[in-house]
């Protein structure tokens, strides 16, 4: 698998520069196929062996990050990187001079909700969120009322987050509005690509030992 190809803006600013608008590769293939080899969403959905409903919101979310990306001037990122990779950060969970860690409700993004599974990798339409407590190692399943809307599906599943009391979501990417949201409502995103949903709260507990 290639590495990522990241196409820059003309003379972008430094602020232009981050966050990048991010197109997994697999949703790029959708919109290749569709816009730019005239093939119907069924064809193109055949061809990457996923269900026709699968590969329109995989083609929506091809489009919508470029045509975001484009008006923000923002470097576009095309990730083709399936190797394991962590991006979480959860020093602040580590004891303090033998205190208790405080607790934390962490949520990860899952197509399945099934532990083994490997994380998802978008967070807003992602069909399940994993919760796991920090503290009592409890672990449940809730569905992202994001997953079916039409528009404004990061403002959907940040809704949901905020009423199970979450404090991290881990995704394998999310999108500047997400980013930006999720910061206002003070829930930390962390990234990880390539892993199971188990590994990921077997790196919790880790850390919180």
């Amino acid at each position: 698998m290639p590495s990522p190809k990241v196409y820059l803006p003309v003379n972008p600013t430094e602020r232009q520069l981050k966050p990048y608008a991010e197109v997994s590769l697999l949703d790029f293939e959708v919109m290749r196929l569709v816009d730019g080899h005239a093939l119907t969403l069924r064809e193109a959905a055949n061809e990457l062996g996923v269900s026709h409903s699968t590969a329109g919101r995989m083609l929506e979310r091809a489009r919508r990050s470029i045509a975001l990306g484009i008006e923000r001037n923002r470097p576009l990122c095309i990730d083709a990187e399936e190797t394991a990779d962590f991006q979480i950060k959860f020093d602040e969970i580590e004891p303090d001079s033998g205190q208790p860690p405080p607790e934390r409700i962490i949520a990860i993004a899952s197509e399945d909700g099934d532990l083994d599974s490997s994380v998802s990798s978008i967070f807003g339409r992602a069909r399940y969120f994993i919760i796991h407590n920090s503290v009592t190692t409890h672990t449940t399943v809730l569905e992202n009322a994001g997953a079916h809307v039409r528009r404004q599906a990061a403002q959907a599943a940040i809704h949901c987050l905020r009423q199970a009391n979450v404090t991290d979501i881990v995704a394998g990417r999310f999108g500047p509005d997400a980013i930006e949201l999720l910061a206002e409502v003070c829930i930390v995103p962390h990234t990880a690509k390539g892993v199971s949903n188990h590994e990921v709260i077997q790196y919790i507990k880790v850390k919180s030992a």
